[in-house]
């Protein structure tokens, strides 16, 4: 017999974790006022069944008499009255309803029968007497599974049921049980086991195996059960069965269960830190080598997701890993939104591997447009802090102000600049400028491409501002450039403020944005890549920005997000085209190409 079976509790006093509810019907049975429906909720595996079964064996017990403690209340506590209120399990009906045997304690399955012509037989079945018990208990398992129908048939026997019957239904989803069959019975919500009672639990069934398990080992085995006492019991029962040396460590329970290893996982995690798509990648193909579960290391990077994200913000330690330090070290790679972004691909990717072909490709999508995102990012950052014509690597950025911790560290990629420039070129690069405001602009075309070609030579020669500057002139609109900032400095610090104690992911953006101005009724904010002007874009994030600008500065604000990108690797002469030897090198080495003279 497996584990959560023999371990089923068959008394109160064995439940864990569900006091509330234990005491309840205790004091109930002590005192004699038994409802005649009870409905229990809750998620799977927190013992709603059981507990009907032990409220089954408590009324029916030939040992104990309902209410007959009644005039005792006075002479005794409340706890004793409490601890008198249990099954004898030796009397006859007792064994039978342990065994499964009683004719007067049904059970049914409302997923397999679920239609009116079961409810028409369990109505007409219910007005017969029970056969030796004192009442004739149904348990209806899953009742959110019937149909309307059968629920309308119940519904009139539930309401009048006859004295020596009671109903107890149990669910996982309350919210799908009408309210006219809540309302009829009283309603009991379980809770999921909190890990210290699953780690209790799991080390008491494993002493009583004479099994061995390191404290590591039950930890994980916790969490894994997600809450519920019957999948802790279950994977202890696997793992029992594989049983090959006299401690089970966390490295066999992780073999045995098919799940990649911490180490494995930490792997995976900093080579995308690092921006090393090759070593994610053969790292991926490791798994699929190893025979593991495309979804369940999904399912793990997704938990790996949360503690960094708990760790980024500063948040209590989360994590029972053995190597903390590589954790935090991870966490402070990477920021906020960063990790938000890289547990919305996973997610999205488990999603898909039930779809696609190649199981493992869309989690490997996911993480290589994770590096990607990063690595553009940085190449952005990098060519707008860098010198005039040099190199220049950042080795740390702040992750935005306003209480994130940490900095980001930076992989060593850096941004190279040919050594031959043309002559024409600036020695500031010019700006090409993508505007993003909150309303679409539909079959609308810049006034300025007509004059595109005529203008790209003297814009070669210009600096940034000049071009901004000519642009303006054609549109006859003032640029964020001519505004004076100053007397808005202390909004834009006010605006940043208010949002990062409303939504941390706008003020994530907001942080690594730069403050363009106000113009009459537009507030300008320059990004440094399109995926944030999208994210600041969505009407969401846009109108919770629009709302609190206009709240410090007195007066509605519609929020205009210009991104703007360095174009120094552009060769804008009309007539030749520049491609510097370190291009073609680095072509060669990715494609395999051979160069043509000539």
């Amino acid at each position: 017999m497996t584990l959560y079976r023999t371990y089923r509790p068959q008394q109160f006093s064995d439940l864990v974790g569900q006091d509330h509810i234990r005491l309840t019907l205790q004091s109930a049975l002590a005192q004699g006022r038994l409802s005649h429906a009870y409905l229990f909720a809750g998620p799977r595996g927190t013992g709603k069944t059981t507990v009907a079964r032990l409220l089954a064996k408590a009324i029916n017990c030939e040992n104990m008499e309902l209410g007959i403690r009644n005039n005792e209340l006075g002479k005794n506590s409340k706890e004793t009255m409490v601890a008198l209120s249990e099954p004898c399990n030796a009397c006859s009906i007792c064994l039978e309803i342990t065994d499964g045997r009683s004719l007067d304690v049904m059970e049914v399955d409302a997923a397999s029968n679920r239609g009116i012509d079961e409810m028409r037989e369990l109505r007409d079945k219910v007005r017969f007497a029970p056969s030796r018990a004192r009442k004739k208990v149904y348990i209806i398992d899953e009742v959110h599974m019937l149909t309307k129908e059968a629920f309308n048939a119940l519904l009139k026997t539930l309401e009048e049921p006859p004295a020596h019957a009671i109903f107890i239904l149990a669910t996982t989803e309350l919210h799908k049980v009408p309210v006219t069959i809540s309302s009829r019975c009283q309603t009991f919500q379980f809770k999921k086991a909190r890990q210290e009672d699953l780690i209790g639990r799991l080390a008491a069934v494993a002493e009583s195996e004479n099994l061995k398990i390191d404290d590591a080992g039950l930890t994980f085995l916790a969490r894994l059960a997600g809450g519920s006492y019957r999948d802790a019991l279950s994977l202890l029962d696997q793992i029992s069965s594989h049983q090959q040396t006299e401690t089970i460590d966390l490295a066999t329970i992780q073999d045995v269960l098919g799940l990649a290893s911490e180490e494995r996982l930490l792997a995976v995690l900093e080579a995308v830190v690092t921006n090393d798509r090759e070593q994610t990648l053969k790292l991926l193909e490791s798994l699929e080598i190893d025979g593991l579960d495309p979804e369940q290391f999904a399912n793990q990077l997704i938990e790996a997701g949360r503690t960094l994200l708990h760790l980024s913000l500063g948040a209590p330690e989360v994590t029972s890993e053995t190597d903390q330090t590589r954790w935090q070290k991870v966490a402070d790679e990477l920021t906020t939104i960063e990790i938000i972004s890289l547990i919305e691909r996973v997610v999205a990717s488990r999603q898909l591997m039930k779809q696609s072909i190649v199981p493992i490709l869309p989690l490997e999508v996911a993480l290589v447009m994770t590096i990607e995102g990063r690595r553009g990012e940085l190449g952005i950052r990098n060519q707008e802090l860098g010198d005039e014509g040099g190199d220049k690597q950042i080795p740390n950025l702040q992750k935005g102000d306003g209480g994130e911790k940490g900095n980001m560290a930076i992989s060593d990629q850096k941004l190279a600049i040919s050594e031959e420039e043309d002559d024409n070129r600036s020695t500031q690069p010019p700006v090409v400028t993508e505007e993003i405001t909150s309303q679409p602009k539909e079959n609308e075309t810049s006034p300025d491409s007509e004059n595109m070609s005529d203008d790209r030579e003297a814009t070669a020669s210009e600096p940034k501002s000049s071009i901004i500057n000519n642009q303006s002139s054609n549109t006859g609109q003032k640029t964020p450039s001519e505004i004076p900032l100053q007397p808005h400095q202390e909004m834009w610090s006010s605006l940043l403020d208010r949002i990062r104690d409303q939504n941390m992911s706008v003020h994530g953006l907001l942080a690594q944005a730069e403050f363009g101005g106000i113009e009459g009724d537009r507030l300008i904010v320059r990004v440094p890549y399109k995926f944030a002007a999208d994210r600041l874009a969505d009407r969401k994030h846009r109108t919770l920005v629009e709302q609190v600008a206009g709240e410090i500065h007195g007066q509605a604000l519609v929020l205009h997000c210009e991104v703007c990108v360095t174009t120094d690797h552009i060769d804008h002469s009309p007539n030749e085209v520049t491609v510097s030897p370190e291009l073609i090198d680095a072509a060669t080495e990715v494609f395999g190409l051979e160069e043509i003279a000539g």
